[in-house]
């Protein structure tokens, strides 16, 4: 909810004295960033898409089969999504040298060697997440680190992960956290 919203609530249910009413009318809120991409959207998306409706069915909580799904959407994995480009990316990381043509470097190999400690301590006992669900874990946490090199893999990326992979596709969990990232 916008900054003016807020105030509008805020005015309508505050008691006031006659001097602070002169004074509201006087005080003139300026437009943020935020307060303008926000009136872009509801002033061109509002007859494409209900979002009285989805603010009022999210704060009534989304159904957990129905979660991922949500989560993509408000992401836009579809509209991030680049054909191939993940999978070209898990093809590089399984090569130790550097790959020219693609101008990526590898994965450094102290991340592949904390992504493997990491992987026995993420989630221990939970079925989901078995040796094939490992073997998703592992790919999705390579691709990223080779995705962005800047970070690599740091402690933690793991479960979140982890909690990705439990609601959503392998690749959509890669686009999600790009997403969310980038």
């Amino acid at each position: 909810m916008c900054r003016r919203v807020k105030n509008r609530i805020n005015v309508k249910t505050e008691p006031k004295s006659s001097h602070e009413e002169n004074l509201q009318s006087t005080e003139k809120d300026e437009p943020t960033d935020e307060d303008s991409k926000e009136e872009l959207v509801n002033n061109e998306e509002s007859d494409l898409f209900p979002w009285k409706e989805l603010e009022s069915l999210v704060r009534g909580g989304v159904p957990r089969d129905l979660r991922g799904e949500a989560w993509q959407a408000f992401v836009g994995v579809k509209a991030r999504r680049v054909e191939n480009y993940y999978q070209d990316l898990l093809d590089d990381a399984d090569e130790d040298l550097h790959d020219e043509s693609s101008g990526r470097a590898p994965v450094p190999e102290i991340c592949r060697k904390q992504i493997e400690k990491d992987l026995q301590r993420t989630f221990p006992g939970h079925p989901a997440l078995n040796e094939e669900g490992r073997n998703s874990l592992r790919r999705l946490l390579l691709a990223y680190a080779r995705h962005n090199p800047a970070v690599g893999y740091c402690q933690g990326m793991n479960f979140f992960a982890a909690m990705l992979l439990l609601m959503m596709p392998e690749e959509n969990a890669f686009w999600y956290d790009f997403g969310r990232h980038d």
